[in-house]
């Protein structure tokens, strides 16, 4: 049933004579029964991907669309690269008949009611689907204004922030790469319609008074784009600022965020990320002042993303949580750390595996005691369930992963907590089939109870604490804290302006030194698990000369020094000694997480010349 309707879907994108996947995408899976239109349209996308790896001719996307659809089919077929046959294969074998819309729903609502009949109660255990992973709450019309989630809107305003934004920034990235060469003109042309294009659906979508910041910020992207040298960035970014405002005003839960990047030539990049709002939270201070936070999950599918858990600036009024990086670092340092004798990724590859690293072991291990014990202690033993899972899931894929990677195959992690099989499905017949009933049984009880229930709590704890981080940093940027440099930074960085200007290596150290501080200060609960992320940006030999490395170094030096512990200089001439920095860290992680939080509260202090403002969640 399902089966079947993938296939029709794939042979669909495959016939499009037209060659506009987008519209054709809309078009067919627009006819699909609604309540499996995704399911449907993940496992496409699976195929398609799995097509893409088996040729070499993946710039012909007809031609990687009727593989898929043969892939999907079962059907064998020779040569992946010789695309008259597969499309000869293809045209014979390829389904005609459009499957029934609401069939799969039909078929469900007759075996749930045979269920209901037949099991009551046990047959709605049986098929219910599992716990949410996320919390969610209920869309609000004020969220906005008294925190919640935002409204959805519509499907067509939706269709501005899913479609046309990310339309737009592909033709002008395209536009930017034509300049002064033969096809400049004919992606003017391009960029253009695609201006317009969303500009008419915004429009239609959003109104006339939205759609003006929204052709103000096409307008100020062109003009960034075609403008060498310095930029108008800064007005540019308060467009994106109003933009977002007028979006707020209609009470939906959508998101666009803007960032410039200028080469070396002085030629300018524009970024457009588009996102939905999943909360809205304010934080307010005991001097008055409150500051807005947003939870936000990424919306357009572009190749670019930040590598961070939350960011602001001082152009903008928010401070910004990305709800998927989140995820991603739950499941890449967190989450393995729970299981039994596991180890936190801390230091790089490099230095963990020099046999000269003594203190490597022990940072890591201790790491990972100190998340479990906090895991622990915030969700009850389904956190050790969850470590288990995580732990055989890294296991079996870092082996396939050893077994295969010379034999062209590369196998990769999940980088979220449910996974698909069906990803590692070219991979059945090759590994032992005890190894491949034990990574399914793992997929499937990370869908039970009890390890959701786990990861919500732990996931929830750790979103408050980068939505604290990111508020101090609102809160640096309004109240002058970040005019003047600590002596032991400036010792670092430089001071904050040179002769040459302003000096933005020292201003973003003061910034983060500021608000890793602070979140150290205010977040108790998981403070240790905050303390081993922060050693990652000294001890992991590629983070050094970063804004973070700079006031990571500051703080481990002073928190050793107000917990009375003596430590060696963590700089010998003009370089980092690890060694020191780690054994600094064993010994204050050895504090119990009251004394180190009060520690962190008194150097906050001490470092910026006031007390630390105390935060109120609405």
């Amino acid at each position: 049933m399902i089966r079947s309707r993938v296939t029709w879907a794939l042979a669909q994108l495959a016939s499009r004579e037209d060659g506009d996947l987008r519209a054709a995408r809309r078009e067919t899976y627009a006819e699909l029964d609604p309540l499996f239109r995704g399911l449907i349209r993940g496992r496409a996308e699976r195929a398609v991907a799995a097509a893409m790896f088996e040729t070499t001719r993946t710039d012909d996307e007809a031609h990687v669309h009727r593989l898929a659809t043969l892939r999907a089919m079962g059907q064998p077929f020779g040569n992946p690269d010789d695309v008259e046959a597969v499309e000869a294969e293809f045209l014979a074998k390829r389904p005609t008949r459009a499957p029934s819309r609401l069939g799969p729903t039909r078929a469900v609502g007759a075996a749930l009611l045979l269920l209901l009949v037949v099991g009551g109660a046990s047959g709605y255990w049986l098929t219910r689907p599992p716990a949410s992973l996320h919390n969610e709450m209920a869309r609000s019309e004020t969220a906005w204004t008294e925190g919640g989630r935002p409204l959805a809107g519509t499907l067509e305003q939706h269709a501005v922030f899913e479609d046309a934004l990310p339309d737009y920034v592909v033709a002008i990235d395209a536009f930017r790469r034509a300049r002064g060469g033969a096809d400049e003109a004919r992606e003017r042309e391009d960029l253009a319609r695609a201006a317009a294009a969303g500009v008419a659906m915004s429009d239609d979508a959003l109104g006339a008074e939205t759609t003006s910041f929204l052709r103000a910020v096409f307008d100020q992207s062109r003009d960034i784009v075609e403008n060498d040298g310095a930029s108008a960035s800064d007005s540019h970014f308060r467009s994106v600022d109003a933009l977002n405002a007028a979006v707020a005003e209609l009470g939906l839960g959508y998101y666009v965020d803007a960032d410039v990047r200028t080469d070396t030539q002085g030629r300018h990049r524009i970024y457009l990320s588009t996102f939905t709002v999943e909360r809205v939270r304010f934080f307010d201070t005991d001097g008055g002042r409150r500051v807005r936070a947003l939870r936000l999950k990424r919306l357009d599918r572009l190749n670019f993303a930040r590598a961070v858990l939350g960011f602001t600036r001082p152009q903008v009024q928010d401070g910004l949580v990305l709800l998927g990086r989140i995820e991603r670092y739950l499941v890449d340092a967190i989450l393995p750390a729970l299981g039994p004798d596991a180890r936190m990724p801390i230091v790089d590859t490099d230095t963990r595996e020099d046999s000269r690293a003594l203190w490597v072991d022990r940072v890591e291990e201790m790491a990972a005691r100190d998340a479990q014990a906090e895991a622990v202690a915030l969700t009850g033993e389904g956190a050790l369930e969850l470590g288990r899972l995580f732990g055989r899931r890294r296991a079996i894929l870092d082996a396939w992963r050893d077994r295969f990677q010379n034999a062209g195959l590369t196998v990769t992690r999940p980088t979220t907590v449910d996974f698909d099989m069906d990803s590692y499905r070219r991979l059945e017949d090759r590994v032992p089939v005890a190894e491949w009933r034990e990574l399914s049984s793992v997929a499937s009880d990370l869908r039970s109870d009890v390890p959701r229930a786990a990861y919500r709590e732990l996931e929830e704890r750790l979103i408050e604490s980068v939505e604290r981080h990111e508020v101090q940093h609102r809160l640096d940027y309004e109240s002058g804290t970040l005019d003047a440099i600590p002596p032991a930074l400036e010792a670092m960085t430089g001071p904050l302006e040179t002769e040459l200007g302003d000096n933005p290596r020292a201003s973003r150290a003061v910034a983060e030194l500021s608000a890793y501080l602070s979140e150290l200060a205010r977040e108790p609960g998981v403070v240790k698990m905050n303390l081993a992320l922060l050693s990652r940006h000294v001890l992991a030999r590629h983070n050094w000369g970063s804004p973070e490395c700079y006031a990571a170094l500051v703080i481990f030096a002073g928190l050793a020094d107000a917990l009375g512990l003596a430590h060696r200089p963590f700089i010998e001439g003009r370089r980092i000694d690890r060694q020191s920095v780690a054994f600094a860290f064993l010994e204050i992680r050895e504090r119990d997480g009251a004394a180190i939080t009060a520690a962190a509260t008194e150097l906050w202090a001490e470092l910026f010349g006031r007390p630390l403002p105390q935060l109120t969640a609405r």
